[in-house]
């Protein structure tokens, strides 16, 4: 067949390949904005740029081949350009292949932060590594394919080669095979997402666009046959072509499912919006298994909160390619508690919607939780007594319960409606609480057994009739239960006030003393106007004492035993683990030796567990001389870091220079002007190097925080008012009360570790300042 040497598809090739490696740079882009967008970078996106890097050599080595003749008839070349021809195809093939499998290894890393189940990771895993077998494999023989390496060159005679042939079919096969499984990976996932049929099918149809890929990868091999043909300049045309097309189709194909944000913004709302009708199926990713292995992710938690956020007017389709993980130990102040409110909200939407959405929270959200707790071999979640009193669940988790209680709360609340909601809240539960801790109904009968209201009666001298009252009220409350009429068994909440004294006495403390306070506060605070007096409150006046809390309580040792269990039990609590304080403090930044002074640190609990991961750093607890008479040693491995010295915080501060002065729920006791002394006290020890801690809560902003977990936060500043005239305070508190000690004192920021009641307030000390 006679060759027209006129042929040229230099133009077309040039064409193609540069087209298409911007639309790849394009895509890249735009997936770097929508990460933005939504928060953070990940592994994955790093991987995907890195592939579109590597790419460009392959653009920039085909635009070296049509320089030096592809896309003419090999008779036109001259013998150097033929050599330096088989030089940069050694290149490209290398090139090629790192591409492939950098964007092969980023959709895989995204597949593990979206479908996080055990038997789903294990697969990826194993792609993962066939990956990089392929990836290590191709390139030593794209290398090694000629002996000696410069034959693939020269074809100098005595040199022996791999077939062409067979080395392209026996590298393309395992990348078209790989190729389709990385494609199939993800579809069973996307049909178990509690999502409607028409976003199961979307999803679907984003996923298979990578199939064009294993499109271009069939038809580059159909193709590969032709450069081991005599004219072979001309042969790998449309080889060439396919080479680019395959690689810059993969990077395109691995943005697509994270543009949604950037769509958000180019496409009309409605085009994304969510139908009106939720038509009680869940928005939410997650997913239903039949086997024990699900284990959830933070994007999930994320989610949840999101939707909670979402006005009725600003909902989005909850489809896949939003999907991604922002996960930090600490979240900026005016983040705290991600809730349906903003700044510029005046409370949450009422619209018919919010039923739905928070319906949709609590399904999907439980559905997750339901799934981990038979995964790892928890009991199901019962008012049964054999359910744990404490479950220690991961931090993913206990944010999913979080959400939960958050969304069927507000969903309560909405029902309810503005009148009901306050009937709702009955102050006959202290009624009930005090009759069961004041009669000791608990004990009155095992755990395990039955007993009748009669029963019971004679053995806590109380009359069968208010028994019988008293417990049917508990009841509705899910303590104890009525397993026939007239007779009664224990559950878990009952089954806790018979054997956890701690819990038992945060019960009495809450019903006996907190209750009286709270009914006489406001009698306090008309006979006391705007006191700051730690004597003049509610619980003084039901104490009908000129005292304080602490000294009315040091009178009586049965009074301050009960308040000390009932303070160990509620610091028990998840939201106030020391962890917290160890994460978010700044003893990373503190020179090897620097000391640490925990003022009021009471047992020295929260210098062990600093200690415990800051072991260079110099410990020492201070407080009241009886306090320390009376602690318990920590353990003995300790004992070289930490020291504990007699010393009353409204004296002057005899330790000067410390590195740290760190104060953990101290000042929430006192009104400011005690704070004020208290830091006062402090100034002179200051060195220039100085930085004071504060471990307190941080009330937030406005609108900022989902109602039940403020509502905690508020519940708790209340409360100090009531005990001590003191008060929670919020960022702009905290820096107005030091600034008022002293002006020299500087605020350089606050955390707020995700779950943790407490934050990390910093203050640092500038001699200098006027």
């Amino acid at each position: 067949m006679a060759v027209n040497l006129k042929d040229n598809q230099q133009a077309e090739i040039l064409q193609v390949t540069i087209a298409l490696s911007i639309v790849a740079d394009i895509a890249i882009v735009l997936r770097l904005i929508s990460r933005k967008l939504k928060g953070s970078y990940a592994l994955d996106d790093i991987l995907a740029v890195i592939g579109l890097v590597i790419s460009w050599g392959c653009l920039g080595l085909g635009i070296y081949m049509v320089k030096i003749g592809v896309g003419k008839h090999t008779q036109l070349s001259s013998p150097k350009d033929q050599e330096n021809f088989f030089k940069a195809l050694m290149a490209y093939e290398i090139v090629y292949f790192a591409t492939l499998s950098a964007t092969k290894l980023s959709i895989l890393t995204f597949y593990t932060r979206l479908f996080p189940t055990r038997s789903f990771k294990i697969a990826v895993k194993i792609m993962t590594a066939v990956v990089i077998s392929w990836f290590i494999a191709t390139t030593l023989v794209s290398i090694f394919s000629c002996k000696p390496v410069r034959a693939f060159w020269t074809h100098e005679p005595g040199s022996t080669c791999i077939v062409s042939e067979h080395f392209y079919i026996a590298n393309a096969v395992p990348n078209i095979i790989t190729d389709a499984i990385i494609l199939a990976l993800p579809i069973h996932m996307v049909w178990k997402l509690h999502t409607s049929k028409w976003e199961r099918v979307a999803l679907t149809f984003i996923f298979l666009l990578g199939s064009f890929v294993v499109v271009a990868s069939i038809i580059r091999l159909s193709q590969l046959h032709q450069v081991a043909s005599a004219d072979f300049m001309w042969g790998f045309n449309n080889t060439v072509i396919w080479s680019s097309v395959e690689p810059s189709v993969a990077v395109i194909s691995s943005c697509l499912p994270t543009m949604r944000p950037v769509a958000e913004f180019i496409l009309p709302r409605q085009w994304l919006s969510r139908s009106r009708s939720y038509k009680g199926s869940s928005q939410l990713r997650s997913y239903t298994h039949g086997t024990a292995e699900f284990v959830p992710k933070s994007s999930q938690v994320d989610e949840i909160d999101r939707m909670d956020r979402m006005d009725a007017e600003n909902r989005r389709l909850n489809s896949y390619w939003t999907a991604d993980t922002y996960s930090s130990n600490a979240v900026p102040l005016n983040a705290v508690g991600k809730s349906r409110y903003n700044s510029t909200t005046k409370g949450p939407s009422a619209d018919s919607q919010d039923i739905h959405v928070e319906t949709n929270i609590n399904v999907s959200a439980s559905s997750i939780i339901d799934s981990y707790l038979k995964a790892n071999g928890f009991a199901d979640i019962s008012f049964d007594i054999d359910t744990p009193f404490e479950s220690k669940y991961p931090e993913e988790i206990s944010a999913l319960r979080t959400a939960v209680l958050d969304a069927n709360t507000e969903l309560s609340d909405l029902l309810l409606g503005p009148k009901e909601i306050f009937v709702e809240y009955q102050y006959n539960y202290f009624v009930c609480m005090r009759a069961l801790y004041q009669y000791k109904i608990p004990n009155a009968f095992p755990v395990g057994q039955e007993a009748t209201f009669a029963e019971i009666a004679s053995k806590t001298n109380c009359g069968e009739v208010v028994v019988r009252r008293i417990l049917r009220y508990a009841i509705t409350n899910r303590i104890f239960k009525e397993v026939r009429k007239g007779v009664v068994a224990h559950t878990a909440t009952s089954k806790a006030l018979v054997e956890d004294e701690k819990f038992r006495d945060y019960v009495g403390m809450r019903c006996e003393e907190m209750w009286q306070a709270e009914l006489n506060t406001i009698p306090a605070m008309l006979k006391w106007p705007d006191s700051q007096d730690p004597a003049e409150t509610g619980f003084s006046l039901a104490n009908n004492s000129s005292d304080t809390m602490y000294r009315i309580m040091g009178q009586d040792p049965a009074r301050a035993q009960r308040f000390s269990n009932a303070m160990a039990f509620r610091l028990t609590g998840p939201s106030l683990q020391l962890k917290y304080l160890v994460e978010g403090g700044p003893w990373q930044s503190l020179p090897s030796g620097g000391t640490v002074i925990d003022i009021g640190g009471s047992h020295g609990h929260a210098m062990v567990a600093i200690a415990e991961k800051f072991p260079s750093l110099k410990f020492i607890v201070q407080d009241l001389p009886a306090t320390i008479a009376a602690r318990r040693p920590i353990p003995e491995k300790y004992n070289e870091y930490i020291s504990f010295v007699e010393h009353d915080f409204f004296t002057p501060q005899p330790i000067k220079n410390a590195d740290v002065y760190l104060f953990r729920w101290i000042f929430h006791n006192w009104a400011d002007i005690h704070c004020i002394r208290i830091l006062k006290n402090l100034v002179p020890a200051l060195g220039p190097n100085s930085k004071v801690v504060v471990s307190e809560i941080c009330l937030p902003e406005p609108n900022t925080m989902d109602a039940r977990q403020e509502r905690k936060l508020r519940a708790m500043d209340v409360a100090m008012m009531t005990l001590q005239n003191a008060q929670e305070r919020d960022k702009d508190e905290w820096i107005s009360l030091f600034k008022r000690a002293d002006e020299r004192f500087s605020f350089a920021g606050v955390t707020q570790p995700e779950g943790s009641d407490l934050a990390v307030i910093v203050f640092t000390w500038n001699e200098t300042e006027n």
